[in-house]
Formats: structure tokens, sequence, C-alpha cells
């Protein structure tokens, strides 16, 4: 696997992307959920709360790889390019951009949080956003290349996309549920977030290349 000059600027292209301004009206709509939810449930963990917000808002992103815009596709297709270097760049690019929603979204929803997140809840987040984030990672390339959606949908189509990625996102984190708060065992914790990592570079990219490769002869 290559991630030379080309992969760097789809690196970048693809943040930029992510973070545009575009995504505001997703952001203030899954930020009032978030808020919504941490004020009519305050015993729920907030930071965990603003994790599971904030990667609704990445739809597309996670699940929509090999199309930025209509056409991508078949543009990609004219210049030489590893594809397991796009899926590793456009990956990297979601996850910084979580990253990045994650931050600002903190911002608007604790402030309306009843509880206070101190640095032991900001490393509960940290331990718990890799066993949600490379699941997602593994499920969107799957879904990239088996249902590859080459027109783009309007903010409302995102919105409702963004309410499906919440209620998969709820559901990966039963395991970290089990480990952190059934056997409270950290190392438990660390360990399903490194497997979901290995899996993620060790065998969902290159499956997720592969098929791309036999997506671009099909008629």
């Amino acid at each position: 696997m290559t991630f030379g000059r080309r992969e760097h600027l789809l690196f970048f292209s693809d943040f930029r992307h992510s973070v545009s301004s575009a995504r505001i009206p997703l952001l203030v709509v899954f930020a009032a959920t978030g808020i919504a939810v941490v004020v009519q449930r305050g015993d729920l963990p907030s930071l965990i709360v603003v994790v599971i917000v904030s990667l609704s808002t990445l739809d597309s992103q996670f699940n929509n790889v090999l199309y930025r815009s209509p056409g991508e596709l078949e543009a990609l297709t004219l210049f030489p390019l590893d594809w397991r270097g796009l899926f590793l760049a456009r990956n990297l690019a979601t996850a910084g951009a979580a990253v990045v929603t994650i931050v600002v979204m903190s911002m608007a929803v604790l402030y309306f949080s009843p509880q206070r997140a101190g640095l032991p809840e900001v490393l509960e987040m940290a331990l718990y956003f890799p066993t949600v984030l490379f699941p997602l990672l593994i499920i969107g390339n799957l879904r990239s290349v088996q249902e590859p959606r080459s027109l783009m949908g309007t903010t409302r189509d995102y919105i409702v996309q963004g309410f499906g990625m919440i209620v998969l996102t709820i559901i990966l984190t039963l395991p970290y549920i089990v480990f952190h708060n059934l056997f409270q065992s950290t190392l438990a914790s660390l360990a399903y977030g490194a497997i979901g990592a290995f899996a993620w570079l060790r065998y969902s990219i290159p499956h997720a290349a592969s098929h791309s490769q036999i997506l671009l002869v099909q008629p």
C-alpha cells in the first residue's frame, strides 16, 4: 500500500470537504439532539453522547467513500491510483473530521450539560472512540462498494441518514458497555479498539480496494 503525493492530496481535499461550512445545518440539528439528550437524561455520560451525535453528521463520509461528488468514481479511473491508498486517505480524513466535529460539538453540548467533564471523562471518551470508529469505518467501506451512491442527497437526506447512524453507533457501543461498565476492564476496551484497528487496516481496506476494481469493470 502506497501513500504518496496523490494520496496526500486526496486526504487534505477530503478533510476540507468533511469540515466545510456546508455541514453547518447538520451540526446544528445534531448538536440540538445531543443537548436534548444530556438535559433530559443527566445520568448519561455527556462526552459519549457527544461522540455519538458527532459521528452521525458524517454518514456520507463513512458510507459513500467512492463518491464525494457525482461522477467522481468515473473521473478517478482516468488517473493511476492505488485504491488501497484512496480508501486509507479518505478513511483517515473521516477520522480527522470526526475528531474536529467532536471538539466543536462538545463546546455546544457540554455548555448545557448538568455534568462536568474533567480529565477522567475525557479519558473515557478517548477509550470509547476507537471502539466505534473502526467498526464504522469497516462497515462504511463495505457499504461504499456494495451500495455506491453516485447522486448526492439533500440536507434533509443527510439528516435522515444521520439518525440512522445514531442507531448504528448505539448498537456498536454495546461491546464497550460490556467491557467498561459490566466487566470494568479498561484493558478489554483497549484490546477491542486495537483489534478493530487491525481488522480495518489489514482486511477492510484491501477488501474494499479489490471490490472497487471489480465495480469499475461491471457494465
